[in-house]
């Protein structure tokens, strides 16, 4: 039975697979080892990342999955609990139309929304539970922070308010 060369490579690569995921603290020690020994090499490969990564970085967030990954990131850093899928905000994405639920504004996603008032932001319908399934929707980025911690009906009261305000006041 002749081996080729193909197959004994193969065959090493399979053991090394096999090696590295036994054994993640010695192939960790051994990357960073390696690492030291050749500065330079690394240097080179950290710089040409860092040119390529807002190119990259932008054009993911273009993108719904982006967007909505990096949303989850954030929800995740808070204190609240969250459940949530990027799954979940796409589905509600389209269910909803791309529209605010509270102000019937469309909202925009991606690179460009940056700092946009119009922005998707995930909203708990009830403050005081987590970022879950049933307790979320998407709102304008404005509408979220105006309703801050009111419900829906105190928060079109004060739009109310406002407005009337608006139309009585002159300067």
């Amino acid at each position: 039975m002749d081996i080729t060369e193909q197959e004994k490579l193969e065959k090493r690569r399979e053991y090394h697979r096999k090696w590295r995921k036994a054994h993640p603290d010695k192939e960790r020690a051994y990357a960073l080892k390696y690492q030291k020994m050749h500065p330079e090499k690394f240097k080179e490969i950290r710089e040409k990342a860092r040119l390529k990564e807002p190119f990259y970085r932008k054009r993911y967030l273009e993108t719904a999955v982006g967007f909505f990954t990096r949303m989850l990131w954030q929800l995740h850093k808070r204190k609240h609990g969250c459940t949530l899928t990027v799954a979940d905000l796409t589905s509600m994405w389209y269910v909803q139309g791309g529209v605010c639920v509270l102000t019937g504004e469309l909202m925009v996603l991606g690179g460009y929304a940056g700092r946009s008032m119009y922005r998707a932001s995930v909203d708990r319908i009830n403050p005081g539970l987590g970022y879950i399934r049933g307790n979320v929707r998407l709102v304008c980025a404005w509408a979220n922070i105006a309703r801050y911690v009111l419900n829906d009906e105190d928060f079109y009261a004060w739009c109310g308010k406002a407005v009337r305000k608006g139309k009585t006041t002159s300067f």
